[in-house]
């Protein structure tokens, strides 16, 4: 049920990813951070499908996942705030969904394996 969930969010990440693009006018530094974002989120789904991911993940599976998780928020943060170049008002917006997908999942992440030591797993 959880994979289905966070496949769910992937899958509108990786949606507005392609949908950026297929916009001709992100600089060629813009579509190399995309093209990563769109790579590190294929290692991720993988990952996913490979595992259960529920909260008695192992510890080397959530620092996997951290691990891609990481460069996601990375690269989706130097979009939005216009670290591989300007942005139009419409590429903003969808540099911020993109960016917001991405927090989304991260959180739908932690919140499906956390840590047994974390006070919220006991809830």
């Amino acid at each position: 049920m959880k994979q289905n969930i966070l496949l769910g969010k992937i899958k509108v990440i990786v949606r507005l990813i392609n949908e950026m693009l297929d916009d001709s006018t992100f600089s060629e530094q813009q579509r190399h951070v995309l093209q990563t974002l769109f790579a590190n989120t294929r290692h991720l789904v993988a990952l996913i499908g490979q595992h259960d991911i529920t909260e008695t993940s192992s510890d080397l599976l959530r620092h996997k996942l951290g691990n891609l998780m990481t460069p996601l928020r990375g690269y989706a943060d130097v979009l939005v705030h216009e670290r591989s170049g300007p942005l139009t008002d419409q590429q903003h917006v969808l540099a911020q969904q993109l960016a917001d997908g991405v927090e989304s999942l991260c959180t739908e992440l932690t919140s499906t394996v956390r840590q047994p030591h974390d006070p919220a797993h006991t809830r």
